[in-house]
Formats: C-alpha cells, structure tokens, sequence
C-alpha cells in the first residue's frame, strides 16, 4: 500500500543461472486506477539484466490529487521474456 504522494518500489528477481544477458518487457495494467492515478518513474518498458545481475526495479509516484478513495490496485505484466 502507498498513499497518495508517495512511491511504489518493485523488485523484479531473475530466476536460474545469471551468466548472459536476459530481457524482460513489463507494462502496467490499471486495474482500478486511472492513468492519471500514477506515474512510472522511468519511460522504459524492458528490463535488461546483464551478465551477473539478478534484480532490477521498478518505481511509480502516486499522484496526490486530494480526493478521498478507497484502495486501487494496479498491475505490473511482465511478458516476453529472452534468454
């Protein structure tokens, strides 16, 4: 749970052996949310793990917009995936 004006860390963990270099493409499902209701924090949609890395993250702001809500979830899909 973030509240509003806060910001929403996600780690993504690599599975199996770390020895080449892996993609991973992601994009957000809003769920209950809006598109105004967040802001990822990066325009990139991959994930490149390179040789020997095993974690990657994402972050979203939520935006403030000074409405009471009850809680909205949101998605991250990851799909695609190489290597």
């Amino acid at each position: 749970r973030v509240r509003e004006g806060g910001m929403a860390n996600f780690t993504i963990l690599r599975a199996g052996l770390a020895n080449f270099i892996t993609t991973v493409k992601y994009r957000f499902e809003y769920g209950d949310t809006s598109p105004g209701d967040f802001t990822p924090l990066s325009n990139d949609s991959t994930l490149l793990f390179d040789f020997g890395e095993w974690m990657k993250n994402i972050s979203v702001a939520v935006v403030d917009d000074d409405m009471p809500e009850t809680d909205e979830p949101f998605y991250i899909v990851l799909l695609n995936a190489t290597g």
